[in-house]
């Protein structure tokens, strides 16, 4: 009698010493990790724990982070700067930009200068509540006097005469040399009150209002500043005769409400989903937004024609960015008699993500709506695939050492850090580091959660301790999934480095059930400065995942399976 001959088990072995970091999608591929916590890629091919983050210090009350030469923060309502309270602001969150020296807290229009220690405001209102008086004035606010009023030139020709013939009036002055009465091409008017240009500055734009009487038509508008001291203020305008009034006079210099503001060419830009609008100061001036004189140095505004409301702003690559959830807005040009508003429909900011815009060795990367997109100018690419089907939200993003952190909302609520390498295109989830804001100073990068801690990244140097060890690991997803015939994993090897004081240990889950430790090590002196060899066996299963884990420092460098494959039958 002859007996069925059996084939025999083809046995095959698996090297990995590349690992790709984090890849949350069915099947990760050999290298690549389906869930992690605490890895980075810093040291591809090499898995690795990320470095402990340093605490440098706590908010009672975190409103915000930024960073000029050194680094800012709100708490409460106090502005902080190189660590010193340095004016007052409204409590609750704050966006932030700087134009110069100045450093500019949004919405409450406060601003800084870093270098001499000022504190004012963007928008200046001044009612008046006694006695206003407006004068006919020369340039420095000398009076004129000896005029005569009319439409018919005065018999006395040393006197000045106030044409009133016709509209608009004018001042004349009578030449001997030509026998003519020429015009005073420009006039100015003195407006004196308590108070009334307390504030303000030569240059400045103010609307003003409350000006009683015909001389309203004159001055119930937009007008510029000659001058300006607490008491008076000198503008461009004409005027038949001095005249007072009790009633109050306002002037305001009024700056847009505006949902996103950033920098580029020494002006502020920003934008109004409530009116559709781009706005940009005056150049150098971000106290002035409503400057149209015709000059080089104007102030800027435009309406755009897309629906929604803007979701984001950055300036990048010479271009002002606008943008919003289906579309990108782009300035070009150098002044506002060239700028140019186009329009493109691509993916922008997704909506409460404006936070997650960041320039990293030229790219822009944000968050859109599906995914995390790459800007370089052209077009914007996905860049999130590693990411799976995961439906993000509320994103708010940095950089440290040419790395994208990118901490998100997934649906169920939990709070997640990633980092994206842009040199390998890997990705790494950290944590659940709950992230208000990124901010970049002296050399070292930060991070500042909700709590209100704020924490040191790369380079750690805070005296104030540090979330070490950290706690770290990588799960695979199911092994060799593609393969249909029965088969094993009989052998797993692992080479590692553990120093002294931390501590590994190998997981496996077989057939979905819950995980169980194959090994577990603890690093001794005499590792410090060599790798180490790790075996484990695995019991036979129709599926299974492995999952890495420690505390503190390690280096895996490659591992190994080795895989028995037979026949469909199982």
């Amino acid at each position: 009698m002859l007996l069925p001959r059996l084939k025999p088990l083809r046995k095959a072995a698996a090297l990995t010493d590349r690992f790709y970091g984090y890849r949350h999608t069915e099947v990760p591929g050999e290298g690549a990790f389906y869930d992690t916590q605490n890895i980075t890629t810093a040291r591809f091919p090499v898995l690795e724990p990320r470095a402990a983050r340093g605490k440098a210090g706590t908010l009672a009350a975190p409103g915000g982070l930024f960073a000029k030469e050194k680094l800012a923060w709100v708490d409460g309502e106090q502005l902080w700067y190189g660590g010193k309270a340095v004016a007052a602001v409204s409590p609750g969150p704050k966006s932030f930009s700087g134009l110069g020296a100045w450093l500019i807290v949004w919405p409450d229009g406060v601003r800084y200068n870093t270098h001499d220690g000022t504190v004012d405001r963007l928008a200046q209102q001044n009612t008046t509540a006694g006695t206003v008086t407006f004068t006919l004035t020369m340039a420095d606010g000398t009076p004129y006097e000896n005029i005569e009023r009319g439409d018919t030139p005065p018999e006395d020709v040393t006197r000045l005469w106030l044409y009133t013939g016709e509209e608009p009036h004018m001042l004349k002055k009578y030449d001997p040399a030509t026998r003519l009465w020429n015009s005073i091409p420009t006039t100015w008017v003195r407006i004196t009150a308590a108070g009334i240009g307390r504030g303000l500055a030569a240059g400045d734009t103010v609307t003003v209002s409350g000006v009683e009487g015909p001389a309203g038509d004159t001055f119930n508008r937009d007008l510029v500043l000659h001058a300006a001291e607490e008491n008076a203020v000198t503008v461009t305008a004409i005027l038949d005769e001095t005249f007072s009034q009790t009633g109050p006079v306002t002037l305001a210099r009024r700056v847009p409400q505006m949902d996103f503001v950033t920098e580029l060419d020494n002006r502020l830009w920003g934008c109004s989903s409530a009116t559709n609008e781009i706005f940009a100061c005056k150049l150098g001036d971000p106290t002035n937004w409503y400057s149209y004189q015709g000059l080089a140095g104007d102030s800027y505004a435009a309406t755009v024609g897309s629906d929604g409301p803007f979701t984001g702003a950055a300036a990048h690559n010479g271009c002002v960015l606008f943008f919003k959830s289906g579309c990108i807005h782009k300035v070009y040009g150098t002044k506002p008699a060239n700028y140019q508003v186009t329009q493109a429909a691509a993916p922008g900011v997704q909506p409460g993500s404006a936070g997650s815009v960041c320039a990293v060795d030229g790219v822009l990367y944000y968050k859109a709506e599906h995914a995390v997109m790459a800007y370089d100018g052209s077009w914007p690419e996905p860049v999130s695939q590693a990411l799976g089907p995961v439906r993000y939200t509320a994103a708010v993003g940095g950089r440290c050492r040419g790395r994208y952190y990118l901490c998100m909302t997934a649906p169920d609520g939990a709070r997640s850090l990633f980092c994206y390498d842009p040199a390998t295109g890997l990705w790494a989830r950290e944590d659940a580091a709950d992230a208000a804001a990124f901010a970049e100073a002296e050399g070292r990068s930060y991070l500042l959660d909700r709590a209100g801690t704020l924490w040191e990244l790369e380079p750690c140097t805070a005296p104030a301790g540090s979330d070490g060890p950290v706690p770290w690991y990588a799960e695979t997803g199911l092994l060799d999934p593609y393969k249909l015939d029965a088969h094993y994993h009989n052998r797993f090897q692992l080479r590692l480095w553990l120093p002294a004081g931390s501590t590994f240990a190998l997981d496996v889950q077989y057939d979905g059930g819950g995980w169980q430790t194959l090994r577990a090590l603890t690093g001794t002196e005499h590792a410090t400065e060599q790798s180490i060899f790790v075996a484990a066996v695995l019991r036979r299963c129709d599926h299974a995942r492995l999952r890495l884990r420690g505390t503190g420092p390690c280096r895996v460098y490659a591992m190994s399976r080795v895989t028995h494959t037979g026949q469909e039958v199982r």
